[in-house]
């Protein structure tokens, strides 16, 4: 699949910078989003498209893991490396896909985190880097520091706390640079993943994206990356990115009232943006 390289290109400052600046010509929706906060913004010609509330903070959930995942990414690990599951890896908010004393590798992990968005696998991944969560969580602040997002933060990788912040218009910032990742994007396309515990029968697991399976990854639109995050604090979210053509766009949803709202916001909002 191929990819207009425009998307990516547009230093994160530069978008955070123009963004602002544009806000005075976003048009009428014309369809109702339920969500606490809304953004949509237009990679090739720069500008936002739709602002709702893009600056107030919300809880983020597993979107949480795209910054997770690029601090991971960017440690260079040996993706074919064992990791022996343990207890102590063991999360709630997510089905148990791994049990303690099984062994899987790294990639098995990075997929169950992005895939399926494993909580078990994000501990187990970081322990296998040798990271204590206070040092990986600096890390990852250090990183959302680095490419200008002041109003992320992070408390812990997976998600999971609600002090996990940020807003609509930084999630898009941190979307385009993840997404820019071949590997994180990868595995944030896939709609299922299969994988093989040593010694073990052959499991799969379906991915969180409806969106995969939806218009929005079909002949003439195509999928780029996209991450769904819920808990209780946060509602749904849910940030995506799709091409028509010659234009990328990208969409953050936070705070949507129900799982199927946001999916179905998402739809109404990109349908719109490229029409």
């Amino acid at each position: 699949m191929k990819y207009s390289g425009a998307f990516f290109l547009i230093p994160v400052l530069l978008l955070m910078g123009f963004a602002r600046e544009s806000e005075a010509a976003v048009p009428t929706l014309g369809i109702q989003i339920e969500s606490r906060s809304a953004y949509l913004f237009d990679a090739r010609e720069k500008r936002i498209l739709f602002d709702k509330n893009a600056d107030r903070k919300n809880s983020l959930a597993s979107i949480t893991k795209l910054m997770t995942a690029l601090v991971i990414y960017e440690e260079n690990p040996a993706w074919d490396a064992g990791v022996e599951f343990k207890t102590s890896d063991r999360k709630p908010g997510n089905i148990a896909y791994v049990l303690p004393g099984e062994e899987v590798t790294r990639e098995d992990l990075w997929n169950l985190m992005l895939v399926t968005s494993s909580n078990d696998a994000v501990e187990a991944l970081v322990r296998s880097l040798g990271f204590s969560e206070d040092k990986f969580v600096a890390r990852m602040n250090a990183r959302a520091r680095a490419l200008g997002l002041a109003r992320l933060n992070f408390t812990e990788p997976t998600g999971l706390d609600a002090l996990n912040v940020g807003t609509a218009r930084e999630v898009a910032a941190l979307a385009r640079v993840v997404f820019a990742v071949p590997k994180i994007r990868q595995a944030l396309q896939e709609t299922s993943y299969s994988f093989t515990p040593k010694g073990k029968t052959r499991r799969t697991v379906r991915a969180t994206n409806a969106l995969l399976l939806s218009f929005l990854n079909q002949d003439p639109y195509r999928a780029i990356a996209g991450k769904t995050g819920f808990i209780t604090e946060s509602k749904y979210n849910l940030v995506f990115a799709s091409a028509r053509g010659d234009r990328d766009l990208i969409g953050v949803i936070l705070g949507s009232p129900t799982s199927e709202e946001r999916f179905q916001s998402m739809k109404g909002l990109l349908y719109w943006g490229f029409e």
